[in-house]
């Protein structure tokens, strides 16, 4: 968990941002430890050119939902923790708990 975000207006507490570092297949699990891995990444389309896969490679995100850009006044967002590297000890969610 990272650090309290309050409302800028109001001091309110809107809550305790949470960093999400990855994402894991708990492959055995058991009372106090469990084996993951990383998810499989997705295979290239085997009917693409070279060239097309060089030119996807190239681009941000290849392989990834592209989006939008938003434009947004970074002088008034805080409390966003900049992501550190897995540790033993971090706190983990099931995909199935939302």
């Amino acid at each position: 968990e990272g650090d309290e975000v309050l409302d800028p207006d109001t001091g309110e507490s809107l809550g305790v941002w949470e960093i999400v570092k990855g994402e894991l297949i708990v492959t055995n699990a058991q009372e106090r430890l469990s084996m993951a891995q990383t998810p499989i990444k997705q295979k290239a389309e085997k009917s693409k050119t070279l060239s097309a896969l060089m030119v996807e490679a190239s681009k941000a995100g290849a392989g990834e939902e592209q989006r939008a850009s938003l434009s947004v006044n970074r002088s008034e967002m805080s409390g966003r923790p900049a992501t550190q590297a897995v540790a033993v000890g971090d706190p983990v969610r099931s995909a199935d708990e939302g």
